[in-house]
């Protein structure tokens, strides 16, 4: 089946390419499930139908303007009409799918969220596509710096990338060997009066050594230093950067899960990683725990990496305007990139 154009509803694409393969169904619902339960966490549902999904590149989900929501007496609506949705994507013989998609249509998952990862359990162990379920938060944002859109970027580790949940080998490029300048970046003049300013400045990635960057508005957060640094000097990679830095690991790590939280973020599932699934999680550098990092696209197709570097109590946010999951997946290729971004520590 052809990709479907930017916009397209579900409906549309069942309808001229019939059933699709089961990995593909359950990621898009489990997508779905995310805004629904976003929604019902307001203490409002929604009750949907193939129409109301929206799909564009890579599967990205949108919902359309929906009908004033109804509040939730009790059991929730909006987990049946998910359940309808997931048997509408199926073909007819579904094996293990059946047993969720009945138990959905009887108002046996307390969530959406609930009914996507049973689904999700459900799929064989040798589907095409994984079907990590992924949080597809609404508009909610996080903090702007200078007016710029908050995006986030992601530690690229020493050898080996160890994300909980799961692990990867990525070989990291030797800075000697590339000629990237690790040095700190040359201060503002006004950083000098500023030691907080100037701590941040010198810990920044090396992709912004050569950049001049912005003192930004501090956010009532705890933040003790804010820099909005724009696009990285290496593209393609972040278009947009902002860097906060707070008094100790402690108050970083509660700032990440704040942001998260906020965001609609949830944990990354077991054995589910950034880029293909969206979440949170932790992450170590030569077997140390080492911070926190999180991926996701927001409700106005924006790719954004967070991680936080526990050493140096430093947040760094990234994005792609409107780059959705190619936009993601940029970021992702970029961050693995240790010469490139991860922070500089004393």
């Amino acid at each position: 089946m052809d990709q479907e154009q930017p916009g397209t509803d579900l409906a549309t694409v069942l309808a001229d390419g019939g059933p699709m393969e089961p990995a593909r169904a359950v990621a898009i619902v489990g997508r779905v499930a995310s805004l629904l339960d976003t929604v019902a966490d307001g203490g409002a549902v929604r009750e949907i139908t193939p129409a109301d999904v929206l799909l564009s590149g890579g599967d990205d989900v949108r919902l359309t303007a929906p009908a004033e929501a109804a509040a939730v007496p009790g059991g929730r609506p909006d987990v049946p009409a998910l359940a309808r949705v997931l048997a509408s994507c199926l073909p007819d013989r579904r094996d293990e799918l059946d047993a969720v998609v009945r138990r959905g249509l009887d108002g046996g998952y307390a969530t959406c969220g609930d009914l996507a990862a049973a689904a999700a359990a459900a799929l064989p162990a040798d589907s095409p596509t994984t079907p990590a379920q992924r949080s597809a938060p609404s508009s909610v944002r996080l903090p702007l710096l200078l007016g710029a859109v908050a995006a986030v970027a992601v530690l690229a580790l020493v050898l080996v990338l160890v994300l909980t949940g799961g692990s990867d080998d990525d070989d990291a490029a030797d800075p000697e060997a590339t000629g990237t300048p690790t040095t700190a970046p040359p201060l503002a003049a006004d950083d000098t009066d500023d030691p907080a300013q100037a701590q941040l400045r010198a810990t920044i990635p090396p992709d912004w050594i050569p950049v001049d960057c912005d003192h930004g508005e501090l956010p009532d957060d705890g933040a003790i230093a804010a820099l909005g640094c724009g696009a990285a000097s290496t593209q393609p990679g972040p278009e947009d950067s902002v860097f906060y830095r707070y008094a100790d690991a402690a108050t970083v790590d509660a700032v990440f899960l704040a942001d998260m939280e906020r965001n609609g973020v949830a944990p990354l599932p077991p054995g589910a990683e950034c880029p293909s699934a969206y979440g949170h999680t932790t992450y170590e550098v030569d077997g140390e725990p080492a911070g926190r990092m999180g991926c996701y696209i927001d409700g106005n197709n924006n790719g954004i990496l967070i991680w936080t570097r526990d050493a140096v109590a430093t947040e760094g946010i990234v994005t792609v305007m409107d780059g959705g999951q190619i936009g993601l997946d940029v970021l992702y290729d970029w961050w693995v990139q240790q010469e490139l971004s991860d922070f500089i520590l004393p």
